[in-house]
């Protein structure tokens, strides 16, 4: 049994580290705020930015339907209709770039010295800047989500509210989906050199955008480029938000549970490959001091 002394240390502990959680979200929400506060400047561009969307949404709709009868063969399972199939695949994929992109624009800011200049004048930790840039891209990832729906739902695909649970499940699974990635390409800014360019980031949008049968079917590759489509985890996850929200297919269908599976141990592998990657590329920084100077 612990001693008087041994439990007072404990508890001590854990009030000492709820208190530092506590205070890294409030700090993460105050850096949040200041960051909104400041988009006042860029009016006319928030003003834009949504015309612009919907611009290139209706150039899209319009190529969408055009294809309809070609397509249609390849789309059956899922009803058919070509448009509602691009637009179900699409309706998680803003959260897979978060996590993908957030580790190498982290190093970026490291090595722009923007980080060593608000430690030296705020007193917010480094979780407390990371997370609020998680926060802050899950909020645009979730308006662009809903703006996908929104557009969906004009177009015939009705969603009940236990669809729209389970498709918020789905968008919690492609969040991580991709942090393993997303390790492995912040990796190679110091393994690679790779300073303003991520190649992770670029493989996987050329691979998702061609393989992972979002606009292409995949019944409509040929064998030997389906193979590719096992790359990137996108594959498996429009498909299981495919079978929710078109067939109304529950997350216990085998249909679906096979793809989120295969999405959980892609993770994981991934996840190991990166975590061992960045370790070495962490020692490499510290020995060199990569993040200190300019190169």
């Amino acid at each position: 049994m612990p001693s008087e002394g041994e439990k007072a240390e404990q508890e001590w502990r854990y009030e000492t580290a709820r208190l530092s959680i506590l205070q890294s979200l409030k700090a993460s929400v105050e850096i949040l705020k200041a960051y909104y506060e400041r988009l006042g400047f860029y009016t006319v561009s928030l003003l834009m930015a949504p015309i612009e969307i919907l611009l290139e949404a209706l150039v899209f709709i319009f190529i969408s339907l055009f294809l309809q009868p070609a397509m249609a063969t390849y789309v059956s399972k899922y009803g058919g209709n070509y448009l509602r199939f691009v637009l179900a695949g699409e309706i998680v994929l803003p959260y897979t770039s978060i996590l993908l992109r957030l580790p190498h624009f982290i190093e970026r800011k490291f090595w722009a010295h923007t980080f060593t200049v608000k430690y030296m004048f705020t007193k917010s930790s480094l979780a407390s800047y990371i997370l609020s840039e998680i926060l802050n891209r899950l909020i645009f990832a979730a308006a662009s989500s809903t703006s996908i729906i929104a557009i969906a739902w004009h177009f015939g695909v009705h969603l009940t509210s236990s669809i729209i649970a389970r498709i918020s499940l789905l968008s919690c699974l492609a969040f991580i989906s991709t942090i393993g990635l997303g390790l492995i390409g912040g990796s190679l800014f110091i393994l690679a050199e790779s300073r303003w360019s991520n190649p992770v980031d670029t493989a996987v949008g050329i691979l998702y955008r061609l393989f992972s049968g979002l606009y292409i079917p995949l019944e409509a590759l040929p064998s030997w480029l389906r193979t590719l489509s096992v790359l990137v985890p996108h594959t498996m996850i429009i498909e299981a938000v495919r079978f929710t929200v078109l067939m109304d297919a529950g997350l216990l269908d085998p249909c679906v549970l096979k793809n989120i599976a295969t999405v959980v141990i892609y993770a994981a592998l991934t996840s190991l490959i990166g975590v061992v990657l960045m370790r070495k590329a962490l020692k490499r920084a510290f020995r060199e001091g990569i993040f200190m100077r300019w190169t």
